[in-house]
């Protein structure tokens, strides 16, 4: 009934249970029989909307992805802000710690969670990019950045930042960290033409 009545509200449930029990196995070593079990429900209601455990972990990170984006579009969107600033809050909402965002972002560096880390990174990729690209496209158009590529840089440097600053692939010590962050912040204004210490506010979060 649940699953007829409530679609919406049975695949969330589908997907916070799952998202626990990726946290607490793995996701290597959770199985579709484990989720039936936490669910308590039958098989056929889960694969009605999810073919597989694959296609499970894809829906828990898509939503985790589309919080992170919608943060950044109600952001770049809003008429209030300046482009420095909006460019400021959508980088800063990239941060997800609280809650099941935080726990996933945790256990996605665990070796057994390889697969779910790979797809939330091309997810952030593709979702995001555009997002703050229009961010940018709005700074050309004030004269505050200048590239002939916005979008194609400003995916450029989310690739770079989530392989560079992702303690699970990157293990940096704090010296070399700081150092990374640095060199990171000048490449983005460089590679954005925009005025050196635009972005000193990213190295208050390493």
């Amino acid at each position: 009934m649940t699953r007829k009545n409530n679609p919406q509200q049975t695949i969330s449930k589908i997907l916070d249970v799952s998202a626990e029990l990726f946290m607490e196995k793995g996701y290597e070593h959770t199985t579709m029989q484990d989720i039936v079990n936490g669910l308590g429900m039958s098989k056929g209601a889960i694969f009605h909307h999810f073919k597989s455990k694959e296609d499970v972990m894809n829906g828990v990170i898509q939503r985790m992805t589309e919080l992170i984006a919608n943060r950044a579009t109600a952001i770049a969107d809003d008429p209030a802000l300046s482009v420095a600033e909006k460019m400021q809050r959508a980088i800063l909402s990239m941060n997800i710690s609280e809650g099941i965002g935080g726990k996933v972002i945790t256990e996605l560096h665990k070796p057994g969670n390889a697969q779910m880390h790979h797809t939330s990174i091309m997810n952030i990729m593709r979702m995001v990019t555009p997002i703050l690209a229009r961010i940018v496209e709005e700074g050309i158009r004030e004269g505050i950045y200048n590239t002939p590529f916005p979008l194609e840089t400003t995916e450029i440097l989310i690739a770079a930042s989530q392989v560079v600053f992702d303690s699970g692939i990157s293990r940096w010590n704090r010296e070399e960290l700081t150092a990374r962050a640095l060199a990171f912040v000048r490449m983005m204004e460089l590679s954005l033409g925009a005025a050196e210490g635009s972005f000193g506010f990213m190295l208050d979060n390493i």
